[in-house]
C-alpha cells in the first residue's frame, strides 16, 4: 500500500512538472506570436 502511495506521489510530480514545462512553452510562443 505504501509503494502504491509512492508511485502515485511520482506520477502527481511528473505530471506537475510536465504542465509547468509546457505551459512554459506556451508563454514562449505567445511572445513569438505577438
Amino acid at each position: 500500500l505504501l509503494s502504491g502511495h509512492f508511485l502515485f506521489f511520482m506520477y502527481a510530480f511528473h505530471a506537475a512538472i510536465s504542465i509547468r514545462y509546457w505551459f512554459a512553452i506556451a508563454i514562449d510562443l505567445i511572445r513569438l506570436f505577438r
